[in-house]
């Protein structure tokens, strides 16, 4: 899902820019996260560069997709909404920059095009959760906890009597 940003013809004002993912794009991005639909992406972004050089990608998106309960295996909609906030130098980075843990990295930018359709692909790849939970979840693993019944179902609750018997 490119979206090529020429950042050499930003200017002091930046660019604003409304991302909208088309039909074929969510297919393409299903396949690529692994799960059954994506139903929606949009993203709303501000490009800026600042007088050091540094550019800056910040904004919000969107994307409404379907997933699979990592616990019942039934297919369930979900919303993802987060905050994208990236910076990029066409300078090289040194390796002997000491590191502030509170500050933001600057990612390498090998050309002066930035595809801001990768960065927001990126993010939401990254809030997709591993283990997805419908709402049926808690309730399917109350009803199927082994634990529940005291013990009857756990798988070696008979091996503890043959045990204690033998004692």
């Amino acid at each position: 899902m490119s979206r090529h940003v020429d950042t050499s013809t930003l200017g002091a004002t930046g660019r604003q820019l409304r991302i909208e993912a088309k039909a074929e794009e969510l297919d393409a991005l299903a396949t690529r996260l692994m799960v059954p639909a994506v139903i929606s992406l949009t993203a709303d972004l501000v490009v800026e560069c600042d007088e050091e050089g540094v550019i800056a990608l910040e904004g919000k998106f969107v994307s409404e997709l379907t997933l699979t309960c990592a616990v019942t295996h039934e297919v369930f909609d979900a919303r993802i909404a987060e905050s994208i906030k990236r910076a990029f130098s066409m300078e090289a980075v040194s390796d002997e920059v000491a590191v502030d843990p509170l500050e933001d990295d600057i990612e390498p930018l090998s050309s002066p095009i930035l595809d801001a359709g990768e960065i927001v692909v990126e993010e939401l790849a990254l809030a997709v959760p591993a283990f997805p939970r419908s709402e049926d979840a808690d309730q399917f693993l109350e009803e199927h906890n082994p634990s529940a019944d005291d013990g009857k179902r756990l798988p070696f609750a008979k091996l503890s009597k043959l045990v204690s018997i033998k004692s």
